[in-house]
């Protein structure tokens, strides 16, 4: 065949499969098409907004604002598993009040706390998602030497609901216990004891 002839067949082919398309024939061809640029922007849209309800829970969180702590939470969302979780975002507030009331109120509670995470992951379907992340609690040593006193990682499902996402559950599981009383340190390569922090991770 000339090369004319090949360009005819092409271009017959390539007009066969429009129209195959347009008739709703091509569903070979649908099925592996890329998602359209609208829904690909939605994904970003979505993952931006979910990070950004991450930050609010952390920055609530160290700021000691209970009250923004349980706003990212659904109406009927639910913090923990089994016979101990908290069902509702009301009976989360109050429960976080107490706990971490009675935690700050201690003698030897910590002057300072920061809650770190990393490695975020969300799979976003629609209107719901579930995420993963890493946390690290940061505290110092009565010489201001920093420590991390625990970390874990965070089980999540969220839920968008009228156009703004929420934490649907979240599953807190601690991966390294938080820093046993009498905890050696290292300072400038010289060891310390480091008192252990009243626990007042997130729960």
């Amino acid at each position: 065949m000339t090369g004319s002839g090949l360009r005819k067949a092409a271009l017959a082919a390539c007009g066969a499969a429009a129209l195959a398309a347009a008739f709703g024939l091509g569903g070979a061809v649908a099925a592996t098409s890329r998602p359209t640029l609208e829904q690909r922007l939605q994904k970003v849209e979505d993952r931006m907004a979910l990070e950004e309800l991450i930050f609010a829970y952390n920055k609530a969180l160290d700021a000691r604002d209970w009250h923004a702590y349980a706003a990212v939470f659904s109406e009927d969302a639910t913090l923990g598993t089994g016979p101990n979780a908290r069902k509702g975002r009301k009976a989360i507030e109050d429960s976080i009040t107490a706990l971490m009331n009675r935690a700050f109120s201690r003698p030897d509670a910590p002057g300072f706390l920061q809650h770190n995470f990393n490695t975020l992951h969300f799979e976003i379907n629609g209107d719901t998602a579930t995420g993963f992340h890493h946390w690290q609690v940061v505290s110092t040593t009565a010489t201001k030497v920093p420590i991390v006193t625990e970390a874990g990682h965070y089980e999540d499902t969220y839920r968008r609901v009228n156009g703004r996402w929420f934490i649907q559950s979240r599953n807190n599981v601690g991966d390294i216990p938080r820093a046993p009383a009498g905890a050696v340190a290292m300072a400038g390569g010289t060891a310390a004891t480091v008192p252990a922090p009243a626990r007042a991770a997130a729960p």
